[in-house]
């Protein structure tokens, strides 16, 4: 009996074994394989919008290019306020230059990678034009052209400074016995004081000279403007407005063809006065005048073909009116349209 017992029990304990399964098994197994190796997690790299890079591209560069025209606006402007003495206008203005300069290059580098960030992203739908390429080297151009610019006026600071150095008269020097021997005097004091005296001579003619050579070239222009107008006028027949506009352009002609005498004139007296202060601008602005108002001459010529030919047109048209008129008043034999009245 004892026997059966031992037999049923250890029966139930292999087939418990046998049901039963480790849960450390599997760990066991994979342990004794070796574990695989451990592979980095693929860094997640934001997408960038080729379309985004590309238009901040181009207004980055826009603003290098005109940053850095007005930079080189301003150092021209000191370098000329350099020349005529004004140091502490000229400072002011080669600051502004120096902050304009700072921008432009910043904006430059900026836009430069967004570009060339957004060549190599490009797609079929957003690609990179050869405007793009042309506006990048407008850009760089403008700041090779601020490099100039700025050498001109740190020049013209240096020649500013000599001058002065020039024009500064010595301290009086004590001899042995403690009173003030005779001042040392420069031979050079009075060639440099009638230099002085010329240059700001030369300055404030150059200043009216453009003044008035710009506003030459701004009445030619609204002279053609109203020459213009009269033309058209005077072919939709509407003479008397033609007119009024004709008359604006012949004041405005006159008051351009006196400014760009007096200017020219002044131009030419700050050449003799100093010759270095005139600039290429200054030369151009003259031409621009001369042709502005030689424009105008041309302009006139054609105006006054088309008064021509209006008056031509109105005379004609009076003229055919008139026989018109002539035939319909004419007298009409009262017995032959009786007969004629008959004969219907």
């Amino acid at each position: 009996m004892q026997f059966i017992v031992v037999a049923l029990a250890l029966c139930a304990t292999g087939a418990w074994s046998q049901d039963f399964e480790n849960p450390f098994d599997s760990i066991n197994a994979d342990f004794a394989k070796g574990f695989p190796a451990k592979v980095a997690p693929k860094k997640v790299v934001a997408a960038i919008d080729v379309s985004q890079a590309l238009k901040e591209a181009r207004q980055d560069l826009k603003m290098a290019a005109k940053q850095g025209s007005m930079a080189s606006d301003q150092y021209a402007i000191a370098g000329q306020d350099f020349k005529g003495g004004k140091t502490p206008v000229a400072q002011r203005h080669e600051q502004e230059a120096v902050e304009l300069k700072k921008e432009a290059t910043d904006s430059y580098k900026k836009g430069a990678e967004l570009l060339a960030t957004a060549t190599s992203l490009q797609t079929r739908k957003v690609k990179v034009t050869i405007d793009d390429h042309q506006l990048q080297r407008d850009a760089n151009s403008s700041l090779e052209l601020l490099k100039d610019q700025q050498e001109d006026e740190k020049e013209a600071s240096h020649e500013a400074g000599q001058s002065f150095l020039q024009v500064v008269k010595p301290l009086p020097s004590k001899g042995a016995q403690g009173q003030n021997q005779d001042l040392f005097v420069n031979p050079f004091d009075a060639i440099n004081a009638d230099f002085s005296n010329n240059d700001d001579a030369a300055s404030a003619d150059l200043k009216d000279a453009r003044t008035d050579l710009a506003l030459a070239v701004k009445n030619s222009a609204l002279a053609k403007d109203q020459l213009a107008i009269a033309s058209q006028e005077f072919r939709g027949s509407k003479t008397a407005l033609a007119q009024q506009h004709e008359d604006q352009a012949a004041e405005l002609k006159q008051v351009a063809g006196t400014s760009l005498a007096k200017g020219t004139e002044l131009l030419a007296k700050a050449k003799e006065l100093n010759l270095r202060k005139v600039t290429l601008d200054d030369e151009q602005l003259a031409r621009d005048a001369t042709n502005g108002l030689q424009a105008l001459n041309d302009q006139e010529a054609m105006e006054q073909e088309s008064a021509r030919e209006t008056t031509k047109e109105t005379s004609v048209s009076s003229t055919h009116a008139a026989l018109v008129n002539m035939k319909a008043a004419a007298p009409r034999d009262e017995d032959q349209s009786a007969l004629e009245h008959f004969l219907r």
